[in-house]
């Protein structure tokens, strides 16, 4: 049996798939590649970020109201200041909540409007992730992996370049797949938060 270029097998579209030479200055190339088209989507994400961080905030400010709201109507007698100042917390909590359905309008608008963009976007990026998977691993080809990848084999490719890295500088096998793992679960985490949402 051919000894293989490296011993660590990385876990892709349903296959355990293992490392072949590849030039340092092609790996560049398609980081840079890739790179540039999550640049194309930095301003819209970031907008979208900071609506995002509103609305927590505002979810926050109505929660700290309800909780105020709360301390004073649980006590047997409220003075009529304590009334006065549950009534103002009311009146704030409606605001907020008033705002806050505004804000998350304009977070789906702002998701519909740029639709198209993030499809375009996603589409190039996997095609130039599918060619830098072809030059990489051994056993697949960009048309295979375009057929059969998940969100998890998004993340593995997306981070190809560093396991190949880590093969070089002689890591061990468990290192490698523990930083593999790791990568698995922090999509798995992303991708339940985009569930919740």
């Amino acid at each position: 049996m051919a000894r293989k270029f490296t011993e660590t097998p990385i876990p892709l579209c349903g296959k355990e798939l293992y490392f072949k030479r590849c030039p340092m200055g092609d790996l560049k190339k398609y980081d840079e590649q890739l790179q540039a088209k999550l640049k194309e989507m930095k301003p819209i994400q970031d907008e979208l970020e900071l609506m995002e961080d509103n609305e927590e905030t505002l979810v926050k400010k109505i929660n700290n109201f309800e909780r105020k709201i709360d301390i004073i109507d649980m006590k047997d007698e409220p003075s009529d200041k304590e009334l006065d100042l549950a009534l103002r917390y009311l009146d704030k909590q409606e605001e907020c909540l008033d705002e806050l359905k505004s804000l998350r309008k304009q977070i789906v608008e702002h998701d519909e409007a740029h639709e198209e963009d993030y499809l375009k976007i996603q589409e190039e990026t996997t095609k130039i992730m599918a060619k830098k998977v072809e030059a990489m691993l051994d056993g697949i080809t960009a048309e295979e992996f375009l057929n059969e990848y998940d969100p998890i084999d998004i993340r593995v490719a997306g981070n190809l370049t560093n396991y190949y890295q880590m093969c070089m500088l002689g890591e061990k096998e468990a290192k490698i797949r523990r930083q593999i793992q790791l990568d698995i679960e922090a999509q798995n985490e992303r991708i339940e938060s985009f569930q919740r949402r």
